[in-house]
């Protein structure tokens, strides 16, 4: 935690301070926090934001605009990592091959659809394949109901009463297995016996 006590606006006589401090956590989350303004200090023209040792990386919160003010805290978070590759980079010699192996993660993820492109830099000569674009996709939904392939019957066990509730639902207008895929046990996408 990095705190500011009466720190200065432009310089020390001016009066003009604020108390503030910056939380950054081991997980890459940034919290600004800023306790108190004193009456002169500029919060009409605020440029906020984080960016890299170099500078060339960053991001903006707001740009010289109205947005400061007593007991305002701004939570930056890190994007949750879910893609991981097993090597970033390595050398080939001229026709041969590797393999690159990608783990998606959903933990602490929210459901919905995440994307994510790797570039795969190369000295291939071909403008059109350098980078070589790869898109990843990862659809995280919500657990929905769980169920045994095979077990028709619900019981969560494949037995020979799956197959009478089979033979009944087909035959005789039974009840159909819930959901529908519990009665595919040979994974064929019907339900048949």
């Amino acid at each position: 935690m990095i705190q500011f006590v009466d720190y200065p606006e432009y310089s020390p006589a001016s009066g003009d301070v604020v108390n503030a401090e910056v939380i950054i956590y081991p997980n890459g989350n940034i919290t600004l926090q800023y306790l108190s303004f004193a009456p002169g200090f500029d919060v009409l023209s605020a440029s906020i934001g984080i960016e890299s040792e170099g500078g060339e990386d960053g991001l903006e919160v707001v740009f010289n605009s109205n947005y400061l003010h007593d007991g305002l805290a701004i939570d930056i978070t890190r994007p949750l990592h879910w893609l991981f590759l097993s090597g970033e980079q390595g050398e080939l010699a001229a026709g041969e091959a590797d393999t690159l192996t990608l783990k998606f993660v959903s933990t602490d993820l929210d459901t919905g659809t995440y994307f994510a492109n790797i570039n795969i830099y190369s000295n291939d000569p071909d403008p059109e394949d350098n980078p070589l674009v790869v898109t990843a996709e990862l659809t995280v939904g919500d657990g929905g109901p769980t169920y045994v392939c095979g077990s028709a019957d619900g019981d969560e066990s494949v037995n020979v009463t799956d197959v009478v509730y089979i033979v009944n639902y087909i035959f005789t207008g039974g009840p159909a297995p819930d959901p529908l895929a519990a009665g595919d046990a040979d994974c064929s996408g019907e339900v048949n016996i």
